[in-house]
């Protein structure tokens, strides 16, 4: 994903910072921030619970429920 993100980036010619993120001590590569000067976007895998109420946006991967406990 994360790889993926910045190729498609690169190609638009748009700037953006694409990383691993390890919120709560999430496995790394569960969990890929792509922040720009107009968005923020948090891909989550199933081992990652959706926070809803961050500066990033979630978008959740296959098999990842859309409610927070």
């Amino acid at each position: 994903m994360k790889s993926a993100a910045a190729a498609s980036l690169r190609d638009r010619r748009e700037a953006a910072a694409v990383d691993f993120a390890r919120p709560n001590s999430a496995l790394i590569g569960s969990v890929v921030e792509i922040a720009s000067q107009r968005r923020g976007l948090r891909v989550l895998d199933q081992a990652v619970e959706p926070v809803w109420d961050d500066d990033m946006e979630p978008v959740l991967a296959i098999s990842v429920p859309g409610h927070a406990k």
